[in-house]
């Protein structure tokens, strides 16, 4: 009971600490401040199940946007105008939400932020788009939209962040996103024995300290769509001091096996707690890129894509009962920056 109390002040004091932050947005007659505030204030009323609310805020963002004319806010708004009505159970409309956004590309290509949110609105279109030749939009059992960002730096590549949606199960988890919790995950200095250690995000006061390691070269690996040979494995291991539930479930060993002028093959991470995941390269479309170990093991060109497959606990693949995807594309480069969609989606069979 006193924990419930406890709980309830919180929400009510964040809660008021949003509306003061509206009110403040609202007196400065900057756009860009009004639009952004609504965005962040129906986020946090949406996630509090305040559907209603939430949307009459994402219109507020959108119709301050409009009257702004700033296409890169308009665009924003319209995206989370479409995540929420995904969210509404109203997909449809969200799709159409989403295709706005898509047809403005020519005008979003041209800074960080606008990139991302035409990112973002590609892989939402996808996600509907794809899984409604397979079934009922209505009836999504996991839906994921999300934007990663890589930054090619003179130590390797980093991942820059990665926003968007989600409401999915580990099957449709982000491999770009498992490969990359330590930076930098891949460089061109890679050899055996190659390995170096560094503090990495934690959900506590207690730092976590992960080590990265190249463990091999040239494994052989067999996935589902096929056997390749020469392959980079990688490693990194969280060790943490404290028994953080999250940290606990987040942190522990990553193994990554890279194929030559294809990509990232298989992906498997033993959790400090809970059950292993399990990922293995189940279709792609790549055009290899030329330079060092970077653009050799990971391939970026512009139309390269990459689809998983998931395997259980037991070594059953997830597609003996779930229809699903779980797909990265990339869709642009932008100076040193590259945008990959990761688009996610499942059914329960019946």
């Amino acid at each position: 009971m006193i924990l419930c109390l406890h709980k309830l002040e919180i929400y009510k004091e964040t809660l008021d600490l949003f509306k003061k932050k509206v009110e403040i947005a609202e007196l400065s007659n900057d756009a860009a401040l009004i639009v952004n505030t609504y965005i962040y204030y129906a986020g946090f009323l949406s996630n509090m199940k305040h559907e209603r609310a939430a949307m009459e805020y994402y219109l507020k963002a959108l119709d301050k946007a409009k009257t702004s004319g700033d296409i890169n806010l308009i665009s924003k708004s319209s995206y989370w105008c479409g995540i929420e009505e995904y969210r509404h159970n109203t997909p449809e409309r969200g799709l159409r939400y989403f295709k706005e956004v898509i047809s403005h590309k020519d005008k979003l290509l041209n800074d960080e932020t606008s990139a991302k949110t035409y990112t973002l609105a590609f892989s939402a279109a996808k996600a509907l788009e794809t899984s409604a030749k397979s079934g009922d939009i209505h009836n999504l059992s996991d839906f994921i939209s999300s934007c990663a960002t890589l930054y090619e730096t003179d130590q390797g590549l980093v991942l820059r962040d990665m926003p968007g949606f989600s409401k999915c199960r580990r099957y449709c988890s982000s491999i770009i996103g498992l490969i990359s919790k330590i930076e930098p995950f891949l460089s061109d200095y890679l050899h055996v024995g190659y390995t170096f250690e560094k503090n990495t995000l934690s959900y506590s006061h207690v730092p976590v300290r992960s080590r990265f390691e190249v463990l091999s070269l040239n494994e052989h690996v067999s996935v589902p769509c096929g056997t390749f040979d020469d392959c980079l494995h990688t490693r990194y291991q969280n060790y943490v001091a404290d028994t953080n539930e999250i940290n606990q479930i987040t942190n522990g060993t990553t193994d990554i096996w890279y194929a030559p002028n294809v990509g990232v093959v298989k992906v498997t991470f033993q959790p400090l707690k809970g059950d292993p995941n399990h990922y293995e390269l189940k279709e792609y479309h790549v055009t290899p890129s030329s330079g060092g170990l970077v653009k050799t093991y990971l391939p970026l060109s512009v139309g390269n894509w990459w689809s998983y497959e998931y395997f259980d606990v037991n070594g059953k693949p997830q597609s003996l009962n779930t229809i699903y995807e779980n797909k990265s594309e990339v869709l642009f480069q932008l100076g040193n920056y590259t945008y990959i969609a990761h688009s996610g989606w499942g059914y329960k069979k019946s």
